[in-house]
This record gives structure tokens, sequence and C-alpha cells, in this order.
């Protein structure tokens, strides 16, 4: 799954809500593979480059992962959240994710993760005071001047 704030698409001006589902057969990932399970791009047009900005991935040793990043435009990111939200993909059933952002480029963005239904109160991932998202300019700010906020 991609999420992006393109041309096409609604932008993703300063927060947003992002949920899915994945079902983990028993053979995936094969052992050893970097999978990338979801992947969310802030960008804007006035930026020459973007970066991942969120990602979901299963690491190859099988742990679940949650990365943030925050980039200038230039196609380059810094993490600024590399956490694990389980030690292991259990394999043969449905995973429930649910990610909330707040991207900043002045160490006021947020990152949440709920996984397989924890409860709102309790996230399995939680970053405040953090950068977030492909912040050159802020996104926030560009979205206003645009008209899409």
């Amino acid at each position: 799954m991609e999420g992006s704030s393109g041309f096409h698409l609604p932008k993703i001006t300063s927060e947003g809500w992002f949920g899915f589902s994945l079902y983990a057969p028993e053979d995936f990932p094969s052992p050893g593979q970097h999978i990338v399970l979801v992947q969310i791009h802030a960008w804007d047009h006035s930026l020459p480059n973007t970066n991942i900005t969120i990602t979901v991935h299963v690491e190859a040793s099988g742990g679940l992962m949650l990365e943030g990043a925050y980039g200038v435009g230039d196609g380059k990111k810094d993490v600024t959240v590399y956490t694990t939200l389980a030690p292991e993909l259990t394999k043969g059933v449905w995973h429930d994710f649910i990610l909330y952002c707040k991207f900043s480029n002045d160490h006021t963005g947020i990152l949440r993760a709920w996984v397989d239904g924890a409860p709102e109160a309790e996230p399995t991932a939680e970053y405040t005071g953090i950068n977030l998202g492909n912040g050159g300019r802020n996104l926030r700010q560009l979205a206003e001047k645009d008209g899409v906020v």
C-alpha cells in the first residue's frame, strides 16, 4: 500500500489518519527478506524530490517495524522514528493497522500506530516532538497557499 499527496490525489497537508489490514500467509515473507508493507509519502510540487515519510515493514529478522522520517526535498531522509511494533509478524492471520501522523519541520510532529486492536488510549507506538515529513517548507503553509486546506 502507498499513500501519497501527488497531483491527482487528495493532499496530505498537516496531518492524516491511515488504516489498512493485511493477511500474512504462513509463507510470508520468505525468511531473510525485508518487505515494505505500507509507505506514506509527504510531497509538494514545490520540492524537487520526495522522501518516504512513514513505512511499516518486516525486517529480514522477521520483526514488524515502524519508521518515520524527515527530508528537505532532496530525496534523502533523516530517520526520526525507528521502532518495533512486534518482534515477529504472526503468520496465518489478518493484521489491522491504524496510523496517525502530524507533519512538522519544527519538532512538533507526531507519529502514532495502533496494531491489531490496540485501544485508542494505548497506541502500540507513539512519538511526539519529532520532525516528520518532507519539510523543505511547511506543508500546511503550502496547502493553504494552494487553497487546499
